[in-house]
């Protein structure tokens, strides 16, 4: 590591003095590329790497190979639905419902030729075959075909059985949501209870493609798809889709395998230490509540500017950077964009309430205050809805760009601006009326990095001084193969 201090290479420099290492220098390259690419396809290749990660008698492993990809592609034609199960009769797309009403969930999915391996699993599963049979309540099944369970290799070994319990607990939906309702949902509970969220139910994350009636796309999880809809039993409603949906990872990974999107959020949270902290925190805690993870996207960092950037990743400013990060952080409360976990729940509850749960008829405008790790120093989200339509903005500037990233502990909520905490003794960001939207919005839904032309960068003096008052004390130079000048 060396500090270069010749005249005719700081006029060179005309930003920021640093020196990093190759590895970091790799890393921080990203910072100026345009990542605007396909997140869609990103999420596909996560998921698998998730999957890949986990030791393999815990797993069911699913290549998605290009029929996902291409799946995926074809999901924003209007009239490309697949077929339905001929034995149950008529498209997907074609009200009424179709089924046999005086039959449960289970018998039906026992008697397709379609759902034999689904139906195959359940049986050594008496709770699951219980709820699927009991006519006391109504449950809505997401039920995987048998070509979606030929995507699992037969190299890999039967997975535990408590992962399979887990799992199947996964694709079922308490209470009874037909297509519409479906697609009119951006997220719903399943019957799978989580310890990392304080004893609610985990999500399942629900995309609709299209606008005409009875002819939308609906997604699961980003590559999921109802390929056959609204098949009524007597205790409920069956959706078949093309894919196992597969119990989410932590937040941890779900950043690690983003990293077109979201490596320079991961790069920072490993060099100031803060992810590290996090997970120690989660190790030591005998029960997580859930969080938010708002993690800003490479191109969000990049519009900060090089010199802003040449700071925050130095060996003298990782300790602003720190300080920054902890503000992208909510703990023990989860906010998806149409639910709000804020309480833990206790053991007999189990799901049933702590949930805040929010559908309007018509357009309407929602925001909430959570408190960050910053001091506990509030992010406000601000949620504008209609029907299958949201609007996430968060701190009245950042959009999410990519939503409802389920995780085993909370949800990641992408952002496309870096969020910057206000000035210690001002809070000007949280002044407005609470019932006044922070933005225009015409009802549509776009994900993927905003369109914001705005190439200002932040003043990098203004930087420091709102973040100063948060910094931890520091014990001078480390190991990050950084220095910064800060005379340039």
């Amino acid at each position: 590591m060396k500090l270069l201090t010749t005249a005719s290479l700081l006029a060179g420099v005309a930003t920021a003095l640093v020196i990093p290492d190759e590895p970091m220098m790799k890393q921080l390259t990203l910072l100026t590329q345009d990542s605007a690419t396909n997140l869609k396809s990103q999420v596909q290749d996560a998921t698998q790497s998730w999957w890949n990660s986990i030791p393999e008698k815990d797993t069911i492993l699913t290549s998605f190979e290009e029929a996902v990809s291409s799946g995926i592609k074809k999901a924003t034609s209007l009239l490309d639905f697949d077929p339905s199960w001929p034995e149950w009769g008529g498209g997907p797309h074609h009200p009424p419902h179709h089924g046999d009403p005086d039959k449960t969930i289970y018998e039906l999915i026992k008697a397709s030729k379609y759902t034999t391996k689904f139906a195959e699993l359940i049986e050594d599963y008496d709770s699951i075959k219980d709820i699927l049979k009991s006519t006391k309540a109504n449950h809505t099944l997401f039920v995987p075909t048998d070509k979606a369970f030929e995507r699992i290799p037969d190299k890999h070994k039967k997975p535990s059985k408590d992962f399979i319990d887990a799992l199947l607990q996964y694709h079922i939906v308490p209470g009874l949501y037909p297509s519409y309702n479906v697609s009119s949902h951006l997220t719903l509970p399943t019957q799978l209870m989580s310890h990392s969220l304080g004893h609610h139910k985990q999500r399942i994350r629900i995309r609709t493609f299209g606008l005409i009636p009875f002819h939308k796309k609906i997604f699961i999880n980003f590559f999921a798809k109802v390929v056959a809809a609204d098949i009524v039993a007597s205790n409920g409603v069956i959706h078949g889709i093309d894919h196992i949906l597969i119990p989410p990872p932590p937040q941890e990974m779900i950043i690690k395998f983003l990293p077109s999107t979201l490596s320079t959020f991961r790069l920072g949270m490993e060099i100031t230490g803060l992810g590290e902290e996090l997970s120690k925190r989660e190790k030591e805690e005998k029960q997580r509540n859930g969080g938010v993870l708002f993690a800003p996207t490479n191109r969000a960092f990049a519009k900060l500017g090089p010199r802003a950037n040449a700071f925050l990743f130095s060996d003298y400013g990782k300790k602003y950077l720190k300080a920054l990060l902890k503000y992208h952080v909510v703990a023990n409360r989860t906010l998806y964009s149409d639910e709000f976990y804020e309480e833990p729940l206790d053991e007999e509850s189990q799901g049933t309430r702590g949930v805040v749960d929010w559908h309007p008829p018509k357009k309407e405008y929602k925001r909430v205050d959570l408190p960050s790790l910053l001091e506990d120093k509030p992010v406000s989200v601000g949620i504008t809805r209609w029907k299958g339509f949201v609007k996430i903005m968060v701190n009245k500037c950042s959009p999410v760009v990519i939503r409802d990233g389920v995780a085993q502990d909370g949800v990641v909520q992408v952002v496309g601006k870096v969020l910057i905490p206000p000035h210690k003794h001002k809070d000007d960001d949280h002044e407005d009326d609470d019932n006044e939207p922070d933005h225009d919005w015409d009802g549509d839904e776009e994900e993927g990095e905003d369109d914001d032309d705005d190439d200002s960068v932040v003043d990098l003096d203004d930087l420091k001084a709102r973040l100063e008052p948060y910094l931890e004390d520091s014990t001078g130079a480390g190991d990050s193969g950084y220095l910064f000048s800060e005379d340039l």
